[in-house]
């Protein structure tokens, strides 16, 4: 049986914001002729719309989880705060798209 990861409710939320990153990007560059300031996520959405994006915020929230989880087998306490950073972290660019629709 698979052990379970040290910390589901912080992933959860990782999750949730990444994905709302995900949504309100394509809403600004879809609708609000918007653009992506990050260069490697430009480059995702020229190759593969906003499959590109999609595929490029999991694979990173992938990479998040599992450094998490590698810095938590041998210190909880630090993996459980680097996965509350990156949740803070992951909040900038949400905080970001919300101000700039209501600014639309």
């Amino acid at each position: 049986m698979p052990t379970p990861v040290r910390y589901p409710e912080q992933y959860v939320w990782l999750i949730l914001v990444g994905s709302l990153d995900i949504m309100l990007t394509s809403v600004i560059l879809t609708h609000l002729g918007g653009r992506e300031a990050n260069p490697i996520a430009q480059w995702f959405i020229d190759r593969l719309d906003v499959w590109g994006l999609i595929l490029l915020k999991f694979t990173t929230l992938i990479v998040v989880i599992l450094i998490c989880e590698r810095i938590g087998a041998e210190r909880h306490a630090l993996g459980k705060r680097v996965a509350e950073w990156s949740i803070a972290i992951s909040c900038f660019p949400v905080v970001f798209a919300i101000v700039l629709m209501l600014r639309a």
